[in-house]
């Protein structure tokens, strides 16, 4: 997934990149990767 398709409503996911779980909230970093909370399985980073 990246910061531009999450933002054009249309992101996808790859399975290895995380798991299938509630995201509670997606940002992106000061470094430029997007960070992701999920519910119960920690936080996620892939580049933006």
């Amino acid at each position: 997934m990246t910061l531009s398709s999450l933002r054009s409503g249309a992101p996808q996911w790859s399975r290895d990149a995380i798991p299938v779980t509630i995201a509670t909230q997606a940002l992106e970093g000061p470094d430029g990767n997007l960070y992701v909370a999920t519910y119960g399985r920690g936080i996620y980073r892939t580049a933006s």
